[in-house]
């Protein structure tokens, strides 16, 4: 018998990721289009780090599994939508690496390396997950 219940879930987090996917792209077409002076193309990994393509392609592609298996295990939409959030601009700037070589970085801030939308997004679900875990572990 289907679980029109489940089936509801999965959809929607199936909409909320294809939602961000053609947010950031969108973002990134408009940037290209653009092309502001404080932009740049990283072909290395996080924060500068230079590793090899294959690896930083095989990390965020294990990376990618293991948050999409918090998705699927966690029943309510409260459970589950920082791991969306994680899983939503992981996958961006995964298939920005693959598709374009690099991940566009367009926000500045002073002392701070340059950034994108996705890693505010990946940035906002981590802090969500650390909070909960904290004030879960008080309890």
């Amino acid at each position: 018998m289907i679980d029109f219940r489940r089936l509801q879930q999965v959809s929607f987090s199936v909409l909320f990721v294809v939602f961000f996917l053609c947010a950031h792209f969108l973002i990134r077409l408009g940037i290209m289009i653009s092309l502001p002076s404080g932009s740049f193309c990283n072909p290395v990994g996080p924060f500068g780090i230079f590793l090899p393509e294959w690896l930083i392609i095989g990390i965020g592609f294990l990376s990618l599994a293991f948050i999409f298996s918090f998705v699927l295990r966690n029943q309510d939409f409260y459970s589950r939508w920082p791991w969306l959030l994680l899983f939503s601009a992981g996958l961006s700037n995964f298939l920005e690496r693959i598709f374009f070589g690099c991940i566009l970085d367009y926000i500045s801030v002073p002392s701070f390396p340059l950034f994108n939308g996705a890693d505010v997004v990946l940035t906002l679900g981590a802090f969500v997950l650390l909070r909960r875990s904290l004030f879960s572990s008080k309890e």
